[in-house]
This record gives C-alpha cells, structure tokens and sequence, in this order.
C-alpha cells in the first residue's frame, strides 16, 4: 500500500484490510488469493461473492475445488454463484479431480427437492480416497 492509499484511507481499519486484501489477490499465489477472496465475500458483499465464484470456470483442479470449498461454507449464495457451481459440476468429468467438492457445495446449495441426482454422485465417493470419502460425509 502506497502513502497516499493510506492518507486518502484515513484510518479506515476495513478500508485498509481490504486494500491489504486486494493486493494479496493481485501478486500473491493463487492459494492465498482464492482464501482472501473468501475473507472479502464474507463481508457480504454480492460483488465479492461474484468474483469467487468466477473462479469456478478456471480450468485448474486447483483452481475451481479452493472456490467451491468456500462457497460450501456460506449460509446463502446469489443465483449467479449457484449458476456457477452448475455449470462447474456440469462441466467435469466424473473422474475429474477435486469435482466431489463442487458437487458438494452444490448440493449445500440445492432446493431440497433437486437433491437427489446430486446426492447420487456424491454416494460414489463414498468409496473413494480419503479426502473424498471426509467430503461426502
């Protein structure tokens, strides 16, 4: 953060933790952005939430598991954030890595009545590594 960002901020403690943030995501690995876009979509913010979830069409494993991992953990998501993990989960091959935590955060995020087709291929983790077999669970 520049002098001046801090001047123009004025002792504004969020202001300061999100420029902090922003930075992070900018020049920071792509580990340590996914987390601090998770931290900014906590603020509730619909925008902040968006741009986790854009990073569900990245092609990486790694890339769209760290995003579905955190979208899981939030109470509510916007249309466009489901829309997302839809089109993420419809997107991958069965035996794609990381899809059962898409799948799984889809399911966190379904109407109660169009859960069924997802728990069945979760179900099909149930015998898979450990880390899957943790996530179905």
């Amino acid at each position: 953060m520049s002098k001046a960002d801090a001047i123009t901020i004025g002792g504004n403690a969020l202001a300061i933790q999100n420029l902090c943030f922003q930075w992070v995501i900018g020049t920071a690995c792509l580990f340590f952005a996914v987390f601090s876009r998770w931290v900014l979509a906590n603020s509730g913010d619909a925008k902040e939430q968006a741009r986790l979830a854009a990073l569900l069409k990245l092609p990486e494993p790694t890339d769209y598991f760290y995003a579905a991992y955190a979208l899981r953990f939030f109470r509510k998501i916007t249309p466009q954030s489901y829309a997302a993990l839809e089109a993420c989960a419809s997107r991958l091959a069965p035996d794609a890595p990381h899809r059962v935590y898409v799948l799984s955060a889809l399911y966190v995020h379904t109407a109660l009545q169009k859960r069924d087709a997802i728990r069945k291929k979760l179900l099909k983790y149930v015998r898979g590594e450990k880390s899957e077999r943790f996530e179905v669970a």
